[in-house]
């Protein structure tokens, strides 16, 4: 894995990006990322926050190198991802990151259809799903929209010890109690930064 060094210090692989995104609707440029710059280091907990719509979404397909943006940077462990190829990206996102969009404790229900499992026990198969390749940073998109109270956080104590064992986690989320989980909470609205 690859260093980032400043004043000597070994400081580890960073997120670091200025991008842009946009579409066209009805012969209209949207915006759905307008200059976006952030930075997110090794072993962090970002919640990555705003309303429906504000650019939440984008921002996560082109961290988890689903999507990629109209202008602007994103390097990821010193590699300039706007410049691969999609073999490239693709290899990225199997060896660096896990998704979770909608671990354990599941052996009892193994032999039931997904259609069979409780919406917390389906999250615990994405997260385990994603535990197993090992990723060192994991993208959860409303990690917790569909679960009730208790579950939701069983879900969130989740993410909290895996990033104490120091992966870098990022909630893309609109539920302020879900950001509250995070070490930093970044706001989005109409695709730009609020902070």
């Amino acid at each position: 894995m690859s260093f980032i060094r400043r004043s000597g210090k070994s400081l580890g692989w960073r997120i670091v990006f200025y991008v842009s995104k946009f579409y066209f609707m009805g012969g209209e440029t949207i915006w759905a990322l307008d200059d976006i710059s952030l930075d997110i280091a090794q072993g962090e907990y970002v919640a990555i926050m705003g309303p429906s719509g504000s650019g939440k979404s984008t921002l996560m397909n082109i961290i988890g190198c689903l999507d990629v943006s109209d202008k602007g940077m994103y390097v990821l462990d010193g590699k300039q991802i706007h410049t691969l190829k999609d073999s490239q990206l693709a290899e990225i996102r199997n060896r660096k990151i896990g998704f979770v969009f909608q671990n354990y404790n599941l052996l009892d229900r193994r032999k039931h259809f997904p259609s069979e499992l409780s919406g917390g026990q389906q999250q615990r198969v994405a997260i385990a799903r994603t535990l197993a390749g090992d990723p060192p940073i994991i993208l959860a998109d409303e990690p917790t929209g569909a679960l009730d109270s208790k579950t939701g956080g069983e879900i969130l104590d989740i993410f909290r010890r895996l990033n104490e064992q120091g992966r870098t986690i990022i909630v893309i989320t609109h539920d302020r109690q879900v950001a509250e989980q995070a070490k930093r909470i970044v706001r989005f609205r109409d695709g730009s930064l609020v902070n």
